[in-house]
């Protein structure tokens, strides 16, 4: 299921194609609040609405989540390519590995 796929048809709301933060949450798996102070800090995309509420710029969501989906991946591949490392006797170069993913890591 891609991200796109758990959304629902597309809102558009005071003129722009904006998700709201329910929205947005479902798609990143955590809790409204949770997005809500991700917006604060910059970390999701949002514009404010005449309302005093957020939207949050429905094609910067994907991207924000379609990265998120590629992170998750590379680091998979990345515990795969250390635990060869391991069981070939690549001590060192499995420690790098794990620092790498250490610092690509959320």
């Amino acid at each position: 299921m891609t991200a796109t796929d758990r959304l629902p048809s597309r809102t558009v709301r005071r003129g722009r194609d904006l998700l709201t933060t329910r929205e947005v949450a479902d798609l990143l798996r955590v809790r409204p609040v949770t997005v809500a102070l991700w917006a604060r800090a910059g970390k999701v995309p949002s514009v404010p609405m005449g309302d005093g509420g957020v939207g949050h710029p429905r094609d910067q969501v994907l991207d924000l989540v379609e990265r998120g989906d590629a992170l998750a991946e590379a680091l998979g591949a990345l515990e795969a390519v250390r635990e060869l490392a391991l069981s070939i006797g690549a001590v060192a170069e499995a420690a790098d590995i794990r620092r790498l993913i250490d610092t690509l890591r959320p």
